[in-house]
């Protein structure tokens, strides 16, 4: 089982820069010779920042100084990504930070930007607007629609979340970890096509436990060496463009003979429900979402089937009702409105909050290409599929007026409100 991604967040506010710099540093070499010594491949060493619109003084100016500056420290330890959330539920408007985080997502291609748009059960709408508007202004920062790739609508996601751009800090420095489940899934199910999915299933989780076990006994090392905080491990069926990485290929293999036919849903509600049980069994230190991602630029089969329409984005949005992304990297045209991109995030919100449940939304308009035209990336991530149509219709713009909105019987907590706050 290999590592997808091991994310180390940081609170720049507690100590000097130095001491931080130092501590990134020491982080990387510490990882790089527990995993060697262990034999784990690790795909991604990222870093994680707290909302930066938190700060005690959120500026413009200092929350460039703070990106400049952990830009510069992922360049001098060969850290690929790192992530700077906005969070709608404290600190500085997002509406007055919309210039620089566009800026941000301009200036530092190495920069994945996440809007906190609903947190413990509570949407907020009016920077849900902000975000479809912020998504569109993105995706003219080039012909192809590649930037917002780096940009995210987390709804009810906790921290410490290392898949990106969902991700966000909160805390005591530490790290979390996500996983490259796919071949394990795929050479298991290939080894037992001929059995029964109850027995597949019995195969699953007693290959995956013990291994889960001891992708935890290296966090435990690293948090051990490195005085970290180990915050968990999130066990999701994540895609990449690579053989047997395809969480649509598993899903066929499972019976569906089509991703996206009739039976979709079953069997990944079936392959969520094995996870969420061998990360329970195996006993590790959970975080994350822990369930299936539909990544349709991510996967290869996902984009196959895309492109011969055997599903749309409300299929995809019903498969979030048991998985655990969203609506994830589906490209969209490039003419599509702000509101219609706001009221897709309204309707994943909703499903995290009433379902309790963290999800996300990645949505890419291309421009000057329209529905069922190809997008046209060349990156060593991304596959290229048909673009899917939407419907051009939006939910009344006066909900986006709204600052915080929940449900008089808030599921999240577990209690029925006197009144929903407004």
């Amino acid at each position: 089982m290999d590592i997808r991604s091991i994310t180390l967040g940081v609170n720049w506010e507690a100590r000097a820069k130095e001491e931080i710099e130092e501590n990134i540093a020491s982080f990387q070499k510490v990882v790089n010779n527990l995993c060697q010594e262990n034999t784990f491949k690790v795909r991604t060493l990222r870093l994680c920042l707290s909302p930066v619109n938190a700060m005690e003084e959120a500026s413009d100016a200092s929350i460039h100084s703070l990106v400049r500056w952990f830009s510069e420290v992922c360049a001098q330890n060969n850290i690929r990504w790192f992530c700077v959330p906005f969070s709608a539920f404290e600190g500085r408007p997002l509406e007055e930070c919309y210039n620089v985080a566009l800026s941000i997502a301009r200036r530092y291609r190495n920069a994945f930007i996440n809007f906190i748009v609903s947190k413990d059960g509570v949407i907020n709408a009016k920077s849900i607007m902000q975000t479809g508007r912020f998504i569109k202004d993105v995706s003219r920062l080039s012909n192809t629609g590649y930037d917002n790739f780096r940009i995210g609508a987390s709804c009810n996601c906790q921290a410490h979340t290392p898949f990106f751009p969902f991700a966000y800090h909160e805390g005591q420095d530490g790290f979390s970890i996500a996983l490259e489940l796919p071949p394990v899934f795929m050479d298991i199910i290939q080894h037992h096509k001929k059995k029964s999915i109850q027995e597949i299933r019995e195969k699953i989780i007693d290959h995956i436990v013990p291994e889960l076990g001891e992708i935890e006994d290296l966090a435990l090392k690293i948090e051990k060496n490195t005085s970290l905080k180990y915050y968990g491990i999130d066990a999701s069926l994540a895609p990449f463009p690579e053989e047997k990485g395809s969480v649509a290929q598993i899903i066929e293999s499972l019976g569906v003979e089509h991703f996206g036919n009739n039976g979709t849903l079953f069997a990944i509600s079936y392959l969520t429900d094995i996870l969420k049980y061998a990360v329970a069994k195996s006993g590790i230190r959970a975080t994350g979402f822990n369930g299936v991602m539909i990544s349709l630029l991510e996967d290869t089969y996902v984009g196959l089937r895309s492109d011969t329409k055997t599903f749309s984005i409300d299929s995809i949005l019903a498969f979030s009702s048991v998985c655990g992304c969203g609506l994830d990297m589906i490209p969209i045209p490039g003419d599509t409105f702000d509101e219609e991109i706001a009221s897709l995030i309204l309707d994943v919100a909703a499903l995290s909050v009433v379902l309790n449940k963290p999800l996300g939304v990645r949505l890419l308009p291309i421009p000057m290409k329209h529905e069922n035209d190809f997008t046209d990336f060349s990156y060593d991530f991304l596959t290229n599929s048909r673009i899917k149509s939407i419907k051009n219709l939006v939910y009344e713009h006066k909900i986006f007026e709204s600052t915080n909105i929940s449900y008089l019987f808030d599921r999240y907590k577990g209690v029925v409100r006197d009144e929903a706050p407004s």
